[in-house]
């Protein structure tokens, strides 16, 4: 049996939206897009696909009609492991699987260096590309879109708290995490789905920041 008929509604800014653009890339999905205006969402979004107005959202089915709807990031991304198990997004390790789960919502812990720390613990204990080992797994999804971002921010000089952002980039207790970063932003299907060019001149106009200077031209 083939996969079901998939729609995912994304905003391209959004780091909850890059985990499943970027999922579905690398499980091979067919599936179309349809972009989402953070600022001004259409009223069909709002009364037919999320009435919480929160981007990404999964529509399986063929119609809009017609179909369930997926919100979450998290959800989705499960959903995606067990409709393509030959993907492997899950390993045959609870305990591996826990750990890649745990940091879920990585955009909300209050400290950058304190999350990352704890991220990079993980490259002790289980060595490799990436964060569960040389495969890739839904751990992966999790956390790479917001590492890239991080790192993206640091690079472009919007990282203004002290010198956090030239720590990031450049204290060699951050190697593990440059390492990793570097090896997700070399796989084509987050090259695909990581919309740098957009993500950098939006945060720049949100926030009003100016007097910019990158640490990385």
């Amino acid at each position: 049996m083939g996969q079901p008929t998939l729609t995912l509604y994304l905003w391209k800014g959004s780091g909850f939206s890059n985990r499943v653009s970027w999922a579905l890339e690398e499980v091979g999905a067919t599936y179309d897009v349809c972009l989402i205006n953070s600022t001004d969402k259409p009223a069909f979004f709002l009364t037919g696909v999320n009435p919480a107005g929160l981007v990404p959202v999964l529509q399986v089915g063929p119609s809009l009609q017609d179909s369930v709807k997926i919100p979450e990031s998290v959800v989705i991304l499960e959903y995606l492991a067990e409709i393509f198990p030959e993907a492997n997004l899950l390993t045959g390790d609870p305990l591996k699987n826990a750990h890649g789960r745990y940091f879920a919502d990585p955009a909300s812990a209050p400290k950058l260096f304190d999350s990352l720390v704890e991220l990079q613990s993980l490259f002790d204990r289980y060595p490799g590309k990436y964060l569960l080992g040389d495969e890739i797994t839904l751990g992966d999804f999790l956390v790479g879109p917001f590492l890239a971002r991080a790192f993206a921010f640091a690079e472009g000089g919007l990282i203004q708290t002290g010198d956090a952002g030239r720590t990031l980039l450049q204290d060699p207790r951050w190697e593990g995490l440059r390492k990793y970063n570097e090896a997700i932003a070399q796989r084509p299907a987050f090259q695909r789905t990581f919309d740098k060019a957009y993500i950098i001149p939006y945060w720049i106009e949100k926030l009003g920041l100016t007097d910019i200077v990158p640490l990385v031209r």
